[in-house]
């Protein structure tokens, strides 16, 4: 009986229940349904049960006077749910389904709204690229990169089919970004912050810095005198006796001249090339940038052999002499970047060694050692400098048993401040930047004028450049004896010395070097195996030249462009 008492009483309360649905609030007592008409009302706790105890409180009135609705959930406004939710004992209020498609209908405009705008953000982004693109005016040089910047390729049904002017113009495309310039800056700034730092015990800063460097190949084209672009450089006129010293702090201070719009007899892929092919690797100590060597004996023994191989096409009567130039870092690098794998002077030694008795071999390192507490390298690039170069020049008179013209009796000159190839591959580091080099030419005794032929005939030449910086302003090395070309012939005002002739094969370790042999030789032929495509061993025999010096520094062995040349014109077959 206690069941069926029990289930009638819930039956009686469904069927109430069922029966006040919608039936107006009665006043006075509290009701937590509606009524309808002639319901009767239900007490709300109607005291405690015998057989399960006191009844639990009834929920509280629902909002604007509603009673709950236990079937509705508490209000979640969950992603993809339009309406909200409510929990029992709440209550939804008059209205809110009208409000939730309202609000439904404004998320989806703005929604819609956004997505426009964010399209036409990228598509007026895009178009005003393209505006960019079309008007800005197209460099020719990178002055950041110093490298020549690739011109539109011409069309031509070869090219197109076989895919190089596809290449050649997405290398334009790359090279003409707009503000490409500005973005190489962000890149390299942020990139420097992820380089490894270390500090040692002396305090002395450490900076390495790897990369790698894109290279578009170009012709040589040799500009015609008329074409040169001269910048005059304040400065650079004062002759002075020589003092063995780093630049002062007043001369660090010159102002930098404007780029040259146009840069006879340069080539800069050829002199940046020696720094980096395809990769390269840069190490700042205290104010000094200096390239990291990597001593590789199998290169140096091919390096001998190319130069024993050119030393018996030679005939006897030619004297042939091997300068190798070491690099900064064997000086002033960090201690574990000067032995080991890393030492320039056992690579030298090698090289040394494996080459021919025939070849006479001058110790410039030795020379530079001696003087390493003076300014003979820059610190923002790779070269040495004019002092460098005459101590180089002074171990070449000892090997040859010649008297070198002392630097006393030499006029001197100055160029401004620039910034090296160093600088340019440390991710323009600004160490490196507040300590910008300058170049100090001095001037040969004898020092006559000079002539740059595209090849061996000289059927076309111009006048080149003679330890002057005013053409090259931005890059004043150029101003020692012009930049990498075929063939440049140095004449000397030097008397009694017609029959003694000198060819220097170098690369731009030795034009910095030349023009100090006219104080020892009639006539200098400079030339450069990576232009030059003649017959070496012809055009010694045809010009009566008597005397051939090897001049590169110690990265020479790698570059495939230098060993390709030299192959090229010394008829070397190397072993594969």
């Amino acid at each position: 009986m206690h069941r069926d008492d029990q289930a009638n009483r819930i039956k009686g309360e469904l069927v109430n229940r069922t029966e006040l649905v919608g039936q107006p609030q009665l006043p006075g007592a509290e009701q937590n349904f509606r009524a309808r008409p002639g319901a009767r009302p239900r007490p709300q706790n109607r005291g405690p049960r015998p057989d399960r105890g006191p009844r639990r409180p009834a929920p509280e009135q629902g909002p604007a006077g509603r009673p709950p609705n236990p079937r509705r959930g508490r209000v979640n406004k969950s992603p993809g749910r339009s309406a909200p939710q409510y929990s029992q004992g709440e209550a939804r209020a008059p209205g809110a389904r009208t409000r939730g498609r309202r609000a439904a209908v404004h998320l989806e405009r703005k929604a819609a709204r956004n997505l426009k705008l964010a399209l036409g953000t990228v598509l007026g982004f895009l178009l005003i690229f393209q505006l960019l693109y079309l008007l800005l005016p197209k460099a020719s040089e990178s002055k950041l990169e110093r490298r020549s910047l690739a011109s539109f390729p011409k069309l031509s049904a070869a090219s197109f089919l076989e895919g190089s002017w596809h290449r050649e113009v997405e290398n334009y495309l790359n090279d003409h970004v707009p503000f490409r310039q500005l973005l190489i800056s962000v890149d390299r700034a942020a990139k420097r912050m992820l380089e490894l730092r270390l500090s040692p015990a002396n305090e002395e800063q450490i900076e390495i810095v790897h990369g790698k460097r894109e290279r578009h190949d170009e012709g040589n084209q040799i500009p015609r005198p008329e074409h040169q672009a001269a910048v005059p450089s304040p400065d650079s006129s004062q002759a002075e006796a020589a003092p063995n010293t780093a630049p002062s702090e007043s001369e660090k201070a010159k102002p930098d001249g404007a780029w040259a719009e146009n840069k006879a007899e340069l080539n800069l892929e050829h002199t940046e090339g020696e720094l980096a092919y395809e990769s390269y690797s840069v190490v700042i100590k205290g104010v000094q940038g200096m390239e990291i060597f990597n001593y590789s004996p199998e290169l140096w023994t091919a390096y001998a052999g190319r130069l024993n191989h050119l030393r018996s096409k030679l005939p006897e009567e030619i004297k042939m002499y091997s300068l190798i130039a070491p690099t900064a870092i064997a000086f002033y690098g960090p201690e574990t970047y000067r032995v080991g794998a890393y030492s320039s002077l056992d690579a030298i030694k090698q090289a040394y060694s494996e080459m021919s008795p025939g070849i006479i071999k001058c110790d410039a390192y030795s020379y530079l050692s001696r003087h390493s507490s003076e300014y003979i390298y820059f610190r923002t690039d790779h070269h040495w400098t004019g002092l460098g170069a005459y101590y180089a020049y002074q171990s070449f008179c000892a090997a040859a048993g010649l008297q070198p013209t002392e630097l006393s009796q030499m006029k001197k000159t100055s160029s401004n401040s620039f910034l090296g190839t160093i600088y340019s591959y440390s991710d323009q580091s600004p160490v490196l930047a507040a300590n910008p080099d300058y170049c100090e030419y001095y001037h040969p005794v004898h020092m006559g004028s000079s002539t740059v032929s595209a090849d061996e005939s000289f059927s076309e030449t111009y006048a080149g450049t003679l330890m002057s910086p005013e053409i090259y302003p931005d890059y004043p090395y150029l101003g020692y004896s012009g930049g990498d070309v075929a063939i440049n012939k140095l004449s000397s005002t030097l008397e009694g010395a017609k029959k003694e002739r000198i060819a220097v094969l170098k690369d731009s370790f030795g034009n910095a070097l030349a023009p100090y042999l006219m104080d020892n030789f009639a006539e200098v032929y400079i030339i450069d195996p990576r232009v030059f495509t003649g017959d070496l061993i012809k055009f010694l025999k045809a010009n009566e030249i008597n005397n051939l010096l090897v001049v590169n520094y110690s990265f020479a062995c790698s570059n495939p462009l230098w060993a390709a040349g030299f192959d090229l014109i010394t008829g070397y077959q190397p072993a594969n």
